[in-house]
């Protein structure tokens, strides 16, 4: 069973609405790079994929945002 890549973002980011904001940037880029699929049967595959490195981006991103702001009250 395919998992959406709703369903994968909220698993690794815990927050719904990130969650939503990751998804829909997924769909649109895999949308966009949909001729770059290779294999179609592997479309689940690699729509976790992308999910899950635009997820740890979203990760990495809220990270440094905070840190900024950590510096800021120095």
């Amino acid at each position: 069973m395919m998992r959406t890549p709703f369903a994968v973002a909220a698993v690794r980011l815990r927050n719904f609405h990130d969650a939503e904001d990751v998804a829909q940037g997924v769909l649109v880029d895999a949308f966009k790079q949909l001729g770059a699929l290779k294999d179609p049967a592997r479309l689940g595959v690699w729509l976790r994929s992308i999910t899950i490195h635009c997820a740890i981006d979203h990760l990495r991103r809220r990270r440094e945002e905070a840190d900024i702001d950590d510096m800021d009250e120095i």
